[in-house]
C-alpha cells in the first residue's frame, strides 16, 4: 500500500488523473471519498476479467447510502444489462439511455493500460467525467456486468439538488455530442436525440426525487 498525496487544487479531474499517473498495477478502480467497497467486490471484478481478457471494463451495481450509512437506494445501475457486451454497443446503450447505466468510479474497475492508452479521464465534462471516460475505455475493449451490488456510493443532503440535476443533464448532452465527434459511426442521430430526450426526462425526474431525499435524509 503506498500513500500518495496529490498537490492541491483542479477538483476531482485533477485529482483523479493525478493517481491515475502514479498508479502501477494492472488495473485501475478509483474510489472517492468514503464511498465503500463491498468484500467481494475486487476479487468478483478481477475474475471477469481474468475471464475474458477482450474485456476492458468491468461495472457492477451499486448500492446508494447516505452520511450514517443507511441504505438509500438499493442494487441502482446498469440499466438491466448482465454479463459479456461489445463495448460499442455498450457505449450506444448508456448514450440512448441519457444517463451513466456504468455508475460511478467504486462500482467500476478498468485496465490501467487502456485508460493511458486513450489519454486518461475525459475532463471536458467534470460532471460526467466517469461516463464519458468509460465510453472511451469501452472504445478499445468489451465491457463485463456484474449483476449485483458491490459498491455504495455515499451521498450528503447537500448533493441532491435540482441544480445539480439540471447541469448533468446539460453536461451529458454536450458528452453525447463531443463523442460522436470524436468516434464517426459510433452512434446515430436517433441515438443523440433519443439520449437527449432521456437526458431532459430524468433531470425532471430527479427533480421530485431529490426533494423527497433531502427531507428523508434531513429528516434522519
Amino acid at each position: 500500500v503506498t500513500l500518495w498525496r496529490t498537490p492541491p487544487g483542479g477538483g476531482a479531474p485533477a485529482n483523479w488523473q493525478a493517481v491515475t499517473d502514479v498508479a502501477r498495477g494492472e488495473f485501475v478502480k478509483l474510489v472517492c471519498g468514503d464511498d465503500l467497497l463491498h468484500p467481494t467486490c475486487l476479487r468478483e471484478q478481477v475474475d471477469a476479467m481474468d475471464a475474458h481478457p477482450q474485456v476492458s471494463l468491468v461495472c457492477a451495481r451499486r448500492d446508494i447510502v447516505d452520511a450514517q450509512g443507511r441504505l438509500v437506494l438499493g442494487g441502482r445501475g446498469m440499466s438491466r444489462i448482465r454479463g459479456l457486451h461489445e463495448g460499442r454497443v455498450a457505449i450506444r446503450r448508456t448514450v440512448r439511455a441519457g444517463t451513466n447505466i456504468f455508475g460511478e468510479p467504486a462500482a467500476v474497475l478498468m485496465r490501467r493500460a487502456d485508460l493511458v492508452a486513450v489519454g486518461g479521464w475525459w475532463a471536458d465534462f467534470p460532471y460526467v467525467i466517469d461516463e464519458a471516460t468509460y465510453a472511451l475505455v469501452l472504445l478499445r475493449g468489451d465491457l463485463y456486468a456484474v449483476d449485483r451490488s458491490l459498491a455504495a456510493f455515499r451521498v450528503s443532503d447537500q448533493q441532491w439538488s435540482v441544480e445539480l440535476a439540471d447541469r448533468q443533464a446539460q453536461q451529458v448532452r454536450a458528452f453525447h455530442d463531443a463523442l460522436a465527434a470524436r468516434a464517426p459511426g459510433l452512434v446515430s442521430r436517433g441515438d443523440l436525440r433519443r439520449g437527449a430526450l432521456m437526458a431532459t426526462g430524468l433531470a425532471g425526474a430527479r427533480h421530485t426525487v431529490y426533494r423527497l431525499l433531502h427531507r428523508r435524509m434531513r429528516a434522519g
